[in-house]
C-alpha cells in the first residue's frame, strides 16, 4: 500500500522487523544517562552493512506500544540503511 496509507507500526513492531528482516541488534548499555528529568535508559539499534557499522538511537520518550509516525520510521530506516518499501513507503 502506498504512503501515506501504509499500515502503522508500533515501536516494538519496528524493532522486531528491523531485527529479524535486516539483522539489526538492540543494544542497551549498562549505564543510564542522567539528565534534567533524571535517569534515562538508552537503547539503540546497530546494523552492519558492507563492513560499515550503522547506529540509530531508539527514542527513549516513546513507549514500545506507541504507533510510530511515518517520519520516525523513515528516519530510523535511513540511519540503518533499511529500504523503505518493506515498510509500505512506495509511490504507486
Amino acid at each position: 500500500m502506498a504512503y501515506p496509507f501504509a499500515p502503522a507500526l508500533t515501536l516494538a513492531e519496528f524493532i522486531q522487523r528491523a531485527s529479524t528482516e535486516f539483522a539489526a541488534q538492540v543494544i542497551t548499555p549498562v549505564i543510564d544517562l542522567i539528565g534534567p528529568r533524571g535517569s534515562v535508559k538508552v537503547r539503540y539499534l546497530m546494523r552492519k552493512v558492507d563492513g560499515e557499522t550503522l547506529v540509530a538511537a531508539i527514542p527513549s520518550d516513546i513507549a514500545d506500544t506507541t504507533m510510530l509516525v511515518p517520519t520516525v520510521i523513515r528516519s530510523l530506516c535511513a540511519q540503518l540503511k533499511i529500504p523503505l518499501v518493506p515498510f509500505g513507503f512506495t509511490l504507486n
